[in-house]
């Protein structure tokens, strides 16, 4: 089956539900929705993998929310980290857990009224703005700061 954008923006019953794509040969190729896929599927990998990151170099979620949200200056920043700290806390194994980090992350997302997230949650944060333009930039800016964050902590 091919993956186009559409897929990952429908919400009607006759689409099939999002899958989640193991290789780029699932996605049509030469489709200028497939690659903005693709390159929304690999910033939301990489939002994830910085908030793993940080919280194994000792960041609790709290503390990076707050961070981000000084660095940016932006709310819609911090809820962007919220999401990225929803979507690692899920993936997690239950092993790799601890109860304080997924209460800390909990309440984060009770006071910013983010959802569960599942595969696609950036595009769909992206679209959920009242200027995606704008929701972009502060994706950027996020993915930046995350960076600049464990570039300082190595």
């Amino acid at each position: 089956m091919a993956i186009h954008e559409r897929d990952l923006f429908s919400t009607s019953a006759d689409q099939p539900a999002w899958p989640d794509p193991d290789d780029d040969h699932e996605f049509t190729a030469g489709c200028p929705g497939c690659d903005a896929t693709r390159a929304i599927l690999s910033m939301e990998i990489e939002l994830r993998l910085a908030v793993r990151d940080l919280w194994v170099l000792g960041w609790s979620p709290t503390d990076l929310a707050d961070e981000i949200r000084r660095r940016t200056d932006s709310v819609d920043a911090r809820d962007l980290v919220v999401h990225a700290l929803l979507d690692d806390d899920a993936r997690r194994s239950e092993q790799a857990k601890t109860d304080e980090w997924t209460r800390a992350v909990t309440m984060l997302a009770a006071a910013a009224a983010v959802e569960p997230v599942t595969t696609g949650w950036v595009a769909r944060w992206i679209i959920s703005r009242d200027d995606p333009d704008a929701a972009s930039a502060v994706l950027l800016d996020v993915l930046d700061a995350l960076v600049d964050l464990l570039r300082n902590a190595a």
